[in-house]
């Protein structure tokens, strides 16, 4: 069960983990099966609202039918070692970090990566895919565009089409 909450805490990763470990259920940033939610989270600093990408919406809205999470729950809980959920404590950025690296282990990677990788991989795939810096900036919740444009590695990406430039 603990791999359904992957594509949510993946997708919430790259924006900032601020507002993300204690959201309960039924509280007004996320309430199961309202198609209006559109806020991720609240930056209480920057007194903004954040986005929720429709698709993460949804991931939400399975992972609570699946979990089986009341409206006092917390929407990301934390597991114990048999990987059953407590919901009377939240997931913490260390539990989400250890999640990482097993699955890295898993699936044959090196542990190198953290739950901090998935920012640069989601600011660089947001730019890729057209959005501006900008946006990545308030995404990212960045003072100075310029530590976002730390987190771009288009630049390092080889693509095939450039590979089969080369001529034998």
């Amino acid at each position: 069960m603990q791999g359904s909450l992957a594509p949510p805490l993946i997708l919430r990763q790259w924006v900032e983990a601020g507002p993300c470990p204690d959201l309960e259920v039924g509280n007004e940033v996320f309430s199961p099966g309202d198609d209006s939610c559109g806020t991720l989270g609240r930056d209480e600093i920057a007194q903004r609202d954040i986005p929720a990408h429709p698709r993460l919406v949804e991931y939400l809205d399975d992972w609570v039918a699946v979990a089986d999470l009341r409206s006092s729950d917390y929407l990301f809980p934390a597991f114990d070692a048999k990987g059953t959920i407590q919901t009377k404590r939240p997931l913490t950025r260390g539990d989400v970090l250890r999640m990482v690296k097993r699955r890295l282990l898993r699936a044959g990677i090196p542990p190198v990566f953290s739950n901090h990788s998935f920012r640069a991989t989601g600011i660089t795939e947001f730019l890729a895919n057209g959005g501006s810096l900008e946006t990545a900036q308030q995404l990212a919740n960045h003072a100075d565009s310029r530590t976002t444009k730390l987190y771009d590695r288009r630049a390092t990406r080889l693509e095939l089409e450039e590979i089969v430039r080369i001529r034998y």
